[in-house]
């Protein structure tokens, strides 16, 4: 098993901005400071190996980060300030072992939910798994209420349906929002990826890579397919069939979605075929948009997943280090 050493970097300004750039502006005066990187070196057999963030997630109750990490198949737990507690998991199909860990949720008990490839699997608050259930369609992303919640967007369709309901046992409990019509099935998948959040009252917002939109499905199981609704600064490549091995098959819109806790909605969207550009929109409980931040990054990576607590931003970057970020809006209207 290997051994994580969890490193905050603190570096010069210059080596912050070669890393990231950060550019403040909202409807009022807004402004955000970089707290970190944090960045985590693993090592196997003393050879070193990439750590590869891929979803980050809040825990609000024990004031706790969660990491999946999908080079290791490990999920890391620090503080917010970048303290790595614990991880747990390895590589493995076996119990509390992952082949592809995507995302992490959290009942009112404290246990803790890991979307694992196809499965979902529940484990304790230490890391033991207890429950595994095999889901339907391809599993891309999931949004966990409570036990008997757990809802999990799946780009190939169930019964021509993209969010499927789940208890604990793994069993079908309804479905929302129909596939896009799409003949090619793969064209299809890449048209309803996306990402899911939920807030504090039960409401869940579902976003779709491939389009500034975002869908709400209230705690009554009301569906607003135009919650929210925007155009983009510049064109955006659809999926599509390639004409040539060099044609760009898509350029990225939204990356991820995540709420805090008084509901607010933040959005991480951006481009990165080409420019390397990425923002994160906030709106309030009501859908209204309420400021921005701009955030650049290195060619070599991009930001894959966003958390938020108490005014902080967490990024995972993706790219040869693998790093996650901290950021925290200081001021301004959000």
């Amino acid at each position: 098993m290997g051994v994580v050493r969890g490193n905050m970097i603190r570096n010069s300004f210059a080596i912050f901005f070669l890393l990231t750039t950060i550019v403040s502006c909202t409807r009022e005066t807004a402004s955000i400071k970089v707290e970190g990187p944090y960045k985590f070196e693993t090592k196997v057999a003393k050879e070193e190996v990439t750590f590869l963030p891929y979803s980050i997630t809040f825990d609000d109750k024990r004031n706790r980060v969660y990491v999946t990490d999908t080079k290791k198949c490990k999920i890391l737990v620090f503080s917010p300030e970048g303290e790595l507690v614990k991880e747990f998991g390895d590589k493995g199909e076996g119990v509390s072992e992952f082949l592809l860990p995507r995302d992490v949720g959290f009942d009112r008990t404290g246990n803790i939910y890991v979307l694992d490839n196809k499965k979902i699997k529940i484990l304790d608050s230490l890391g033991t798994e207890f429950c595994s259930s095999t889901l339907k369609g391809v599993p891309w992303r999931f949004c966990v209420k409570d036990t008997n919640e757990i809802y999990v967007l799946t780009p190939l369709p169930v019964n021509n349906k993209i969010i499927m309901k789940y208890n604990w046992k793994g069993e079908v409990l309804g479905g929302y929002l129909e596939s896009k019509k799409e003949k090619n099935p793969l064209l299809r998948m890449l048209l309803n990826q996306g990402s899911i959040s939920g807030d504090e009252e039960g409401n869940l917002y579902i976003a779709f890579t491939n389009e500034y939109r975002i869908v709400k499905i209230d705690k009554d199981d009301q569906v607003n397919e135009d919650y929210i609704v925007k155009s983009m600064p510049y064109e955006v490549v659809k999926p599509h069939k390639r004409k040539s091995a060099k044609e760009k098959m898509m350029s990225t819109v939204i990356a991820d979605i995540a709420n805090d806790e008084k509901g607010n909605l933040y959005v991480l969207w951006g481009e990165n075929m080409g420019r390397s550009y990425y923002r994160v929109d906030v709106y309030n409980n009501r859908g209204k948009f309420i400021g921005f931040f701009e955030l650049k990054v290195s060619e070599e990576g991009f930001f894959n997943s966003i958390a938020v607590s108490s005014r902080s931003v967490y990024l995972c970057e993706t790219q040869i280090d693998g790093l996650v970020y901290r950021y925290r809006i200081e001021s301004g209207g959000l």
